[in-house]
C-alpha cells in the first residue's frame, strides 16, 4: 500500500444535501467516496502529490517526515 497525495487537514463538516450537490459536479471525486446526508467529510487544504510512498496500511491520520 501507498500513499500518493499529502494534504493538510483544517476541517470536517457533516454532509446536507447543498455540500453532495456541489460534490456531484466533480464526477471523479463524487465516486470515490460514499455521499450521504449525516456523514462527516474532511476539509483538505495544499494537497499536492507526491512520488508513492509506502505506508502500512492503516486507516488513520498520521504525519509524515514529523
Amino acid at each position: 500500500m501507498k500513499a500518493i497525495t499529502i494534504a493538510d487537514l483544517i476541517g470536517c463538516e457533516k454532509m446536507a444535501k447543498e455540500m453532495i450537490d456541489n460534490v456531484k459536479k466533480n464526477h471523479a471525486e463524487y465516486i470515490s467516496g460514499i455521499y450521504e446526508p449525516g456523514r462527516y467529510a474532511f476539509v483538505l487544504d495544499n494537497v499536492q502529490p507526491v512520488t508513492p510512498i509506502p505506508t502500512k496500511g492503516k486507516q488513520r491520520i498520521w504525519n509524515y517526515g514529523n
